[in-house]
């Protein structure tokens, strides 16, 4: 016990430490990127497996400005005006219920190859626009800086602004020691906007690089608040303008409300008036859409470190976001996006090219038209890039080619107003699972005791019913699961064991040579350790056969032979024995005297071990007939009763406890049991039958089940003393195809004899049995050391029960009185 309980420990000494690595692999800065794009190849599957969904009630098409759009409009960057008439068209054709740019409108966007006026008329366009339809959203990008930057100092602006997202409570803001600057705002549209009272619709369309681990955009930031001077927003009733535009040019745009008007320079800086300091919370461009479709503002919306959620006037929570870190949202993803059904499109161009039907065709062209049109009534119209010379593209987890990213807002969208959200487990229960799961599978995968295979199938079928529930849960729930971790731990957790048993194994093998080298035959030895079985230490049931041998009258031979000549004729004699026994597998359990006991099916799995045990009995007894020859060959050296000896042989199959047995400092590898008992009276009660391999009915019946080549001849019923039910007891008589056709005969007589003595016809019995004693292959006189067989202890038998005859109700048992 104690060597078993100090070899577990090892095992898991060498188990612990990658549990260990994977408890903490997401957290090690080596594997953190490692870790998360395994776990978004997972969340790849998940979708995958889970397939698209509809989001019935939800009304979204793109607008797409692909190739032939770009061709529309000529080289980069688009005329803003464009941008205009199609929002125009979109609401006055189309009337949709929201348009948004996945567009950033920032001074960054200006070529310097275009003539300030020409920048100036196009942002007066989009001026009108934003206040002729307030339910237009812009997008905004929190590069961390309003200033115009190179592509190589935006990354590096980028990259600081991710810096702080790692110390601060919420990325994408800069308090504390940042002093207030411009630089904590988004970069904005640079053109006048209205809105009436509050500000512009501005949708943040910031991604979170980290957490994404990878090109596909899986979390979004909700919101982003920012502080500082606000040099280039009004947040007053009045107007946000860019640029050196004169008041002149301001009052041929737009009739501000109220006198605020900010006027700013070329530079971005406030002309005349001393900055605005403020703070506002900025929300993705998403929830800018949702807001707009319930009917509802900014100030609907309250934030906690758990939820966003946005509430009617009366207090009715319409969308409920759970936050992760407090600001970030993971997307759920409903589809392709080729699968236009889900997701309907349609290029720009075509829109424009629709609306100037409508506006100038005639007949056929505009009902076309208007049919074209109706496709964005009541829709919340995304209009993105998708142009791939944009360079707006990433994969998705339906879609493993890169696809425009303007479909992130849409799935977005759809999550919110649908509610179907994804939903994480705590960091705590992910780590009970994760030890839960890798237990299960490594406990029973490195358990190397009986039936250690179905305890590792066990252990994989687990694996196994856990991946699925993974699947399950996310399709019916949107619940995730843990699965990397938890399934590549359970794997090399189970590995590593494994490997080590191995090793151990190897160790073993010698040890395990040298134990039972002396108990088995080396061939079974060298099968037990290429099948990697042990012995079981301490007791286990077992279904075996059980051998029992002893030499009769064994008394006589030791009162005759000096004690080296019985020493000589004993280990010639189990020299031989023991050969044949091991040759069939048999295991030897102990020599007691000139007995031997063994069984057979133990410590290892043999096939057909009551056939193997029948085999044995009967190469003893023809091998004892040779040893008789030799012995007599050889002279004087032997007395007469040396070749005269004859063994017998008890043998029964059944359920026996068989393991090592005694004391913790000293024992025997044995077998325990009623089994064990009943083969033993089997050989002591043969003497009485007249035979000499005596075998239960059990043995009988699976010897014949694998092989006919053995004869049996039913012997008697017997109830053997110590036990309450009753015995078939049946004669090994041996090898079909050594036995003459006589002894085949004496067999089917005395069964047909044995048939008047259960019918209590004594007499006709007796008168049958010798009959057939006559044909017995063993007769007194001249069979030597034999003094009865079967056919003649029967007649005695019928002599007797004829003097005293059983009761009326007799059942034919034939209770022994002896062991």
């Amino acid at each position: 016990m104690a060597a078993n309980q100090a070899s577990r420990f090892k095992l898991f000494l060498v188990m612990a430490p990658v549990v260990v690595f994977w408890l903490f692999f997401s957290e090690l800065p080596a594997f953190q990127q490692a870790y998360r794009k395994l776990e978004n190849i997972a969340m790849d599957w998940r979708f995958q497996v889970r397939g698209e969904l509809e989001t019935p009630g939800v009304k979204l098409v793109y607008a797409n400005v692909d190739g032939a759009t770009s061709s529309y409009w000529g080289e980069r960057p688009y005329p803003r005006a464009d941008f205009g008439r199609l929002a125009k068209v979109l609401f006055d054709y189309g009337e949709a219920r929201a348009v948004a740019f996945d567009f950033v409108f920032s001074q960054g966007a200006h070529s310097v190859m275009v003539p300030k006026e020409t920048i100036i008329d196009n942002d007066k366009v989009l001026a009108l626009l934003a206040q002729q339809y307030p339910d237009t959203v812009f997008a905004a990008f929190y590069s961390g800086s309003l200033l115009p930057l190179t592509m190589e100092e935006r990354a590096i602006d980028r990259n600081e602004v991710e810096l702080v997202e790692k110390t601060r409570d919420f990325p994408y803001l800069r308090p504390g020691d940042y002093a207030p600057s411009d630089e904590t705002f988004p970069e904005m549209p640079t053109f006048p906007i209205v809105r009436g009272p509050g500000d512009a619709n501005i949708g943040l369309i910031d991604m979170d690089i980290e957490r994404n681990a990878g090109p596909a955009q899986r979390w979004v930031p909700l919101f982003a608040k920012a502080e500082g001077p606000y040099e280039t927003l009004n947040l007053v009733d009045g107007v946000i303008f860019a640029l050196d535009m004169g008041p002149e040019e301001v009052g041929d745009l737009v009739q501000p409300v109220g006198d605020n008007i900010m006027i700013l320079d070329q530079n971005f800086r406030q002309v005349g008036t001393p900055p605005i300091i403020t703070e506002r919370t900025f929300y993705t461009m998403a929830l800018e859409l949702a807001l707009i479709e319930l009917g509802l503002s900014e100030e609907n919306v309250s934030i906690t470190d758990e939820f966003l959620t946005v509430s009617r006037p009366d207090g009715e929570a319409v969308i409920r976001v759970p936050l992760t870190d407090r600001q970030v949202v993971e997307t759920n993803w409903f589809s392709r996006w080729e699968n236009r059904e889900l997701n309907p499109a349609a290029s720009v161009r075509i829109i424009l090219e629709q609306a100037y039907n409508l506006e100038h065709g005639e007949g056929e062209l505009v009902e076309e038209a208007e049919q074209f049109f109706k496709q964005f009534n009541a829709a919340i119209v995304l209009v993105g890039p998708t142009d791939p010379l944009l360079q707006d593209l990433a994969p998705t987890p339906f879609d493993s080619h890169a696809v425009p990213k303007v479909g992130v807002h849409g799935n977005l969208y759809k999550t919110m107003m649908t509610g179907q959200y994804i939903t994480r487990l705590p960091e705590w229960l992910n780590i009970l699972i994760f030890l839960l799961v890798t237990t299960c599978v490594a406990l029973p995968g490195t358990y190397t005791g009986r039936h250690s295979l179905w305890s590792k199938a066990g252990g994989l079928l687990l694996l196994l019913t856990y991946i699925v529930a993974v699947f399950f849960f996310f399709n019916t729930q949107h619940l995730v699961l843990p699965l990397i971790a938890p399934v590549l731990c359970a794997v090399t957790t189970t590995t590593a064991g494994a490997v080590y048993q191995l090793f151990v194994e190897e160790r073993q093998k010698g040890r395990i040579k040298g134990m039972f080298g002396t108990y088995i035959s080396p061939d079974l030895v060298n099968q037990m350790v290429d099948s990697g079985e042990e012995p079981q230490l301490g007791g286990v049931e077992e279904s075996i056969t059980a051998f029992f041998s002893d030499i009769q009258s064994f008394s006589s031979f030791s009162e005759m032979l000096e004690p080296t000549q019985l020493v000589e004729l004993m280990n010639e004699y189990l020299t031989a024995m023991t050969d044949l026994l091991q040759d069939e597998g048999g295991t030897l359990d102990k020599y007691i005297g000139d007995a031997m006991v063994a069984m057979f099916n133990a410590p290892i799995h043999i096939e057909h071990h009551a056939l193997k045990a029948c085999r044995a009995a009967a190469l003893i007894q023809k091998r004892q007939v040779e040893l008789r020859r030799k012995w007599a060959d050889e002279g004087d050296k032997w007395p007469e009763i040396v070749a005269k000896m004859q063994t017998r042989i008890g043998l029964n199959t059944g359920h026996a406890v068989v393991g090592n047995m005694g004391s913790e400092g000293r024992f025997n590898y044995t077998m325990m049991g009623d089994t064990v008992n009943l083969a033993a009276r089997c050989e002591s009660g043969a003497k009485s039958a007249g035979v000499y391999t005596m075998v239960t009915e059990q043995t009988k019946v699976e010897a014949l089940e694998a092989s006919d080549e053995i004869v049996f001849r039913f012997v008697d019923k017997w109830q053997v003393k110590g036990r309450s039910q009753p015995v078939n007891m049946f004669e090994l008589v041996g090898f079909r195809a050594d036995l003459s056709a006589e002894v085949l005969e004496c067999v089917k007589r005395y069964e047909a004899a044995l048939e008047k003595y259960f019918a209590q016809q004594w007499d006709e019995a007796k008168a049958a049995f010798e009959a057939a004693s006559a044909m017995e292959q063993f007769q007194p006189g001249e069979t030597p050391g034999v003094s009865t067989n079967p056919s003649l202890a029967m007649m005695k038998r019928c002599e007797e029960m004829k003097a005293d005859p059983p009761q009326a109700d007799w059942d034919g048992v034939y209770v022994m009185k002896t062991k």
